[in-house]
């Protein structure tokens, strides 16, 4: 076998440096991957949670409507009850 000469020691040295670079870019971009995934999986659950609360806003018209009625009703119980006290 012949002796390898310096540059063939550099090619060989350039080669495993190229080589060393795709294994770690591949390795970077899974890992990206893995990340983007976690992320993902959390907006939605926050969506989820947004989409919920509204929900609960959509029937807030029909709430405020009884709690006007009840406070009403109690507004007249209260009326009553002074009147009493007054012709007392």
């Amino acid at each position: 076998m012949d002796k390898l000469l310096i540059s063939d020691w550099i090619s060989l040295v350039t080669a495993a440096g190229v080589l060393v670079a795709l294994i770690s870019n591949v390795i970077a971009l899974r890992e990206k991957g893995h990340n983007r995934a976690g992320e993902d999986a959390e907006m939605r659950s926050d969506i989820k949670h947004i989409k919920d609360q509204v929900d609960k806003l959509d029937d807030l018209p029909e709430r405020i409507v009884k709690v006007e009625e009840s406070t009403k009703q109690a507004h007249k119980r209260i009326d009553r009850i002074e009147d009493q006290r007054k012709g007392e």
